[in-house]
């Protein structure tokens, strides 16, 4: 699995609707990568804040992703 598909599978893996053989590449692939492992780390904390302000429940997995990644990038800019 790429960092790329890992981002893009994310959000399902975390809501548990992965297949079986997928989650575990996922989690497999968090295991190896460093990168990834901080994104995840990031992306449960943007959840987190997220679910503070809005129920999570009515987001989607692209909503997710899309808050997810202008969290990154607005990380990216403070560091």
């Amino acid at each position: 699995m790429t960092c790329r598909e890992f981002t893009e599978r994310l959000a399902e893996h975390l809501d548990g609707a992965l297949p079986n053989r997928s989650d575990r590449a996922v989690r497999q692939h968090a295991d190896g990568c460093r990168g990834c492992q901080a994104y995840l780390a990031q992306y449960r904390a943007t959840r987190a804040a997220v679910a503070a302000l809005v129920d999570w429940d009515e987001l989607d997995s692209e909503d997710t992703l899309e808050l997810s990644r202008l969290a990154m990038s607005t990380a990216a800019r403070v560091n």
